[in-house]
């Protein structure tokens, strides 16, 4: 038993810079407050950083609590911040639900909604309600024709 609460807290400890964390033994909980960590790619470079209130591992899954989760993409992509006041995450599946309201920026648009679903393996965000997304900069009108010409007719030869 004792083994298996060490491993949650090397778990934590590995989850980043916490300056207050506290464990309950008997019921298998442990919290850490104001946490940080980061993920980074093969050559080195930040590909991620989550930080929020606080981290409570549940089994195999974590309640997260006001937090920002920093996702740094190619140059082109530019970095996203999204932002939300709780979510759970669940380790095994690497995906995270919640019926919070989120809220995602990024260069070209933000995003806000409530309840998501968010697959790191798929590399998707499912929105689920009273989502409203305002694009920043140019962006084409709907009545505008667009650039290029599509076949009236496409045939498999």
């Amino acid at each position: 038993m004792i083994k298996a609460h060490l491993i949650w807290l090397a778990f934590f400890l590995g989850f980043g810079l916490c300056p207050a964390m506290s464990a309950d033994l008997a019921s298998g909980l442990m919290t850490i407050d104001d946490f940080k960590t980061r993920g980074q790619r093969e050559d080195g470079s930040g590909q991620w950083e989550l930080s929020g209130a606080r981290a409570t591992l549940l089994g195999e899954t974590v309640k997260i609590e006001t937090f920002t989760f920093r996702l740094f993409g190619a140059e082109s992509a530019g970095e996203a911040v999204i932002t939300s006041p709780h979510c759970l995450y669940h380790r095994t599946g690497r995906t995270a639900a919640s019926q919070a309201p989120l809220h995602l920026v990024t260069s070209r648009f933000t995003l806000d909604g409530v309840g998501y679903d968010l697959s790191a393996d798929n590399q998707t965000l499912h929105v689920r309600h009273q989502v409203r997304m305002v694009f920043k900069g140019d962006v084409p009108r709907v009545d505008e024709p667009p650039n290029h010409v599509l076949p009236e007719r496409m045939s498999d030869d």
